[in-house]
């Protein structure tokens, strides 16, 4: 009974971790998921799970971030946004935002600044939650599904995995 329990906290451990830790750096959750599930300290489910979770309400808080921004009215203190209201209003017509957010995605970087805007310009937010769980839902599983089929092909093979 004591060897379940022991081994239930630890997963709950590697999961809040992994978790956690998407909100500091994704990328670094998911390279540890794959670690721990070589160890078979964490399943792949626990791992997708805890990665797509953490990522999705990363994403969210950064939206609402940007849409507190907008709510607090933040774009009357500063000259940058009076000097290009007329192109910020036409970005709220386009559908630019709407590619940007499934682009952002894959383009290092591009993200925080992305969904940020997406809050501040009052992207709608049923669109958004769409979006990115949808190509989160996709990275996470493209992310553990091709690290661990590399983890398999340069497990044995050293000098390759250095090259």
């Amino acid at each position: 009974m004591n060897v379940q329990l022991g081994s239930l906290i630890g997963l709950m451990g590697y999961f809040f971790s992994i978790f956690l830790g998407t909100f500091v750096l994704e990328d670094l959750a998911l390279a540890s998921s794959l670690a721990l599930m070589a160890e078979n300290k964490i399943s792949f489910q626990a791992a997708f799970l805890a990665c797509f979770l953490g990522i999705s309400l990363g994403d969210l808080g950064l939206y609402f971030i940007g849409y507190a921004a907008s709510r607090l009215g933040i774009e009357k203190h500063f000259k940058f946004f009076k000097k290009h209201r007329a192109t910020i209003s036409r970005m709220k017509r386009s559908q630019a935002l709407t590619y940007s957010i499934v682009i952002s995605r894959v383009i290092p970087g591009t993200r925080l600044p992305t969904y940020l805007a997406a809050g501040f310009l009052k992207y709608p937010l049923l669109n958004f939650f769409i979006l990115t769980v949808a190509s989160v839902f996709l990275w996470v599983l493209i992310a553990l599904v091709g690290g661990r089929s590399l983890h398999y092909v340069f497990m044995d093979r050293w000098l390759l995995s250095l090259a």
